[in-house]
């Protein structure tokens, strides 16, 4: 059983990874807000690269720190600059989705940081 769960950590990592390269091809970042969320999902991959392989990356401290960075950001990025910069309507249903598939992440990120040894 501890097996399988290694090995989904490790497909969900190369599920985001093409999740992502997927969903940032066709970007154009034209403001600071996009490419910050960039680099917030490139670090995030990184850290969950170090959970799912089992890797000591950096400190605990930072990636305590990056966590509540983390969620913050995501809340801040899609309720409030998407809705306000680019003048979309928030649709809950696409969040929704979106947190979805990242929620394994925020739960991996959060072991990683805060239970891992």
């Amino acid at each position: 059983m501890f097996i399988l769960v290694k090995l989904f950590w490790k497909l969900y990592f190369v599920f985001l990874i093409v999740f992502s390269i997927y969903f940032s091809s066709g970007a154009n970042l034209f403001s600071i807000s996009e490419y910050i969320d960039s680099a917030m999902i490139l670090i995030s991959l990184i850290g969950l690269f170090g959970f799912a392989f089992e890797k000591k990356i950096l400190f605990k401290s930072l990636w305590k720190l990056f966590f509540i960075t983390l969620i913050t950001w995501d809340f801040y990025y899609h309720f409030i600059i998407r809705h306000i910069l680019f003048r979309e309507v928030v649709d809950l249903s696409d969040v929704f989705i979106f947190e979805l598939v990242i929620l394994p992440m925020y739960v991996a990120l959060f072991i990683y940081s805060y239970i891992k040894d």
